[in-house]
């Protein structure tokens, strides 16, 4: 129909306007990709610094992950919020573009491409170095390039959801954030209370998080 048509060709315009100013800062890209990889390889060493190089427990990744992917939740957040205080909503408003063009934009560029490439370089990097302990196998058992294939899938899949998730959270976020500076405290206010939480029923109620364990990989930074 012609909605559909318009709506699909807003689309398109909204997607290529936030991809283009995504690519042209150069510091965002930087960062959102180097700190997640700071924060596997910090992990790396400081597993070979307390000696027990090659044998990742996947207690400190838990915690360094999450932290490090906490501007995955920002620079969406701040997006958006920086968006709507500027009154460019508004303005998208009264042009005739949707809200559902506008989020869709976001998706695809936030979850489809960014996310998709960040989880393809932090299995890239986190399988050869066997972190996580042992991407979840340990260290029992033969590291062969069949087991490294499927391992790179599933922490291929454990970056993206986590990414996505954070997509979604940093739209629920946006709504309760006035300006930019607010948005990127409260994500990382988020973060830091959802790590605390996850170590307080780690440490008492492991058997009850072990039981919700997946429905908690889907409620970032909790995962």
């Amino acid at each position: 129909t012609i909605g559909e048509n318009e709506v699909w060709l807003q689309t398109y315009a909204l997607t290529w306007k936030l991809f283009t100013e995504k690519s042209r800062s150069r510091s965002s890209i930087a960062t959102y990709f180097g700190l997640p990889v700071v924060g596997l390889f910090t992990s790396w060493l400081l597993y070979a610094l307390l000696g027990t190089e090659n044998h990742s427990s996947g207690d400190l990744e838990q915690y360094l992950t999450a932290l490090s992917l906490v501007f995955v939740t920002q620079s969406v957040c701040t997006h958006v919020v920086a968006e709507k205080a500027a009154k460019l909503r508004e303005s998208l408003r009264q042009m005739g573009v949707g809200d559902a063009a506008y989020w869709l934009s976001i998706t695809i560029v936030e979850t489809l491409v960014a996310a998709t490439c960040l989880a393809a370089l932090l299995a890239s990097l986190a399988t050869p170095l066997r972190l996580f302990h042992s991407v979840g196998r340990g260290y029992s058992h033969a590291w062969t390039s069949a087991v490294a294939a499927t391992a790179w899938r599933e922490l291929f899949a454990l970056f993206w959801t986590y990414s996505a998730a954070s997509v979604s959270l940093a739209a629920f976020l946006s709504v309760f954030c006035g300006s930019p500076a607010t948005a990127s405290l409260a994500s990382f206010a988020v973060t830091i209370v959802a790590i605390a939480t996850f170590m307080v029923l780690k440490m008492s109620a492991a058997t009850a998080l072990e039981q919700s364990q997946n429905a908690l990989a889907l409620c970032p930074p909790l995962g």
